[in-house]
């Protein structure tokens, strides 16, 4: 028994439960359907899956036509009511931002009939807020957390591969119905306000300041980094050996015909698979290290920038019957 009435609500309130049914449900009501506990992180220290992934079809909200697959790889951290979370926006000039245009909502269209702009989703970073160094303000322990939040990322970028996978599994094969683009992204949807450090702060300014929205603005959502390391390029190279599964003469022979209908071609597909077992840094970068954070109140938001980056991008998409060259 618990002691009384308020006890059941401070415990559920404390747990991700009702975070990730109120997420599942808004991802329902805008279209997509969601797959529970499905990847892990593979973590020694933190087995916990990744909740929620929300699977959709280009163009969202039209079931009668299918140009591309959509999957959102989204985790949910529930936090205590007096939490904030602070970021401080990338000081770097764009010229020498780590960020890179294009790679939060990632467009692969090499295993697919397709052929996407290069730039077909560079819209997103675009507009977005980039912001780094996340910190954790105000939670009951009255620290501030500059690792818990890492650690939420890090979490979210193990688990990853196993859903890029799985994306290349369906569709590095022959098959009756030609593979389709697809596109990810991950997210991490907590309750905690979000808010990005003025490009002005000093040591000063915290010191005069009364409350936290005199030194930031509060932001729906923002875009995020977490670099790859080595235990990381590891991790990936393990998991792409052990698990990937392709057809070798079916990738090089999409590779020719694509080149022979005179569509742009990037990297050729039975490359992006050797570079993926190898544990490609650069590959592995444009993959795995940028994150979007979300606040659960603005997810709608995010959803509807998403589904008009993604419906744009396949507004301009090349696709041609590649199938009959042979």
């Amino acid at each position: 028994m618990m002691k009384n009435d308020a006890d059941w609500k401070k415990h559920l309130l404390a747990s991700d439960a009702a975070l990730e049914f109120m997420v599942s449900r808004t991802l329902v009501e805008a279209g997509l359907s969601t797959n529970a506990n499905m990847f892990t992180s593979g973590l020694k220290d933190d087995d916990r899956s990744i909740p929620i992934d929300g699977v959709g079809f280009a163009p969202l909200g039209n079931p009668n036509v299918i140009t591309a697959e959509v999957s959102l790889h989204i985790d949910c951290q529930m936090r205590g009511d007096t939490a904030r979370w602070l970021f401080f926006q990338d000081t770097n000039p764009p010229d020498f931002s780590e960020y890179t245009l294009g790679t939060t909502i990632r467009s692969i269209d090499e295993f697919s009939v397709s052929s996407l702009a290069c730039n077909s989703t560079c819209e997103f970073e675009q507009s977005a807020i980039l912001a780094d160094h996340g910190v954790e303000l105000g939670a009951a322990s009255g620290d501030a957390s500059g690792e818990l939040i890492d650690k939420f990322l890090r979490r979210l970028q193990f688990s990853l591969p196993q859903l890029l996978t799985r994306c290349v599994n369906a569709a590095a094969y022959a098959s009756v119905n030609p593979p389709l683009p697809f596109f990810i992204c991950p997210i991490l949807v907590t309750n905690s306000p979000l808010y990005v450090a003025s490009s002005e702060i000093s040591f000063e300014s915290i010191q005069n300041s009364l409350k936290i929205e005199d030194i930031a603005e509060q932001v729906p959502y923002l875009v995020t980094r977490r670099s790859i390391d080595h235990i990381f390029e590891k991790h990936c190279a393990r998991e792409f050996r052990e698990n990937l599964q392709f057809d070798s003469e079916h990738l090089m022979q999409l590779e020719s015909d694509k080149i022979k209908a005179g569509m742009r071609t990037g990297q050729a597909p039975s490359d992006i698979v050797e570079s993926l077992i190898q544990g490609y840094k650069p590959l592995l970068d444009g993959y795995f290290s940028q994150y979007v954070v979300c606040n659960f109140e603005h997810l709608p938001l995010l959803l509807n920038d998403i589904k008009h980056v993604i419906s744009s991008a396949m507004d301009d998409h090349e696709q041609k019957a590649i199938m009959n060259l042979r």
